[in-house]
């Protein structure tokens, strides 16, 4: 991954840090992953609300030319997060009783500044979750 790669990953993940905690979230960790490898699956951030647990995928995009943020997250992704927060409840296990929500925010980015096109929060963007029950 290249250094212009990095750098608009952390501009879309600071925006949607930004935006949950603006609707009253507490961010618990930020890029959680267990510590034997991320191809077991990371976590961009974690986020809290009212008994409500909120496992978050930020996919950020500068053009359309590789299809929508959205279209990023695929089965094999899925299955990684899944995996990722089922270790972040084995070693938290307070959060256990909370509701789990898997969400996606897609960010675009301006190509030229970087600044924020648009932000969408897709809530519960993970629609098959026996593998996380």
């Amino acid at each position: 991954m290249t250094n212009q790669n990095l750098t608009i990953g952390r501009i879309g993940e600071d925006a949607a840090a930004e935006l949950y905690l603006k609707h009253g979230f507490k961010i618990l960790a930020r890029n959680y992953y267990n510590k034997k490898g991320k191809m077991l699956g990371e976590l961009d951030f974690v986020a809290i609300k009212n008994q409500h647990l909120h496992f978050v995928e930020i996919k950020t995009r500068t053009s359309e030319k590789f299809g929508m943020p959205e279209e990023a997250l695929t089965k094999a992704k899925q299955a990684r997060i899944i995996r990722a927060a089922q270790f972040f409840l084995s070693a938290l296990p307070v959060f256990q009783k909370y509701q789990a929500h898997f969400d996606l925010v897609a960010v675009n980015l301006d190509i030229f500044d970087k600044s924020i096109k648009r932000i969408r929060i897709h809530s519960d963007a993970i629609d098959d979750l026996d593998e996380f029950n």
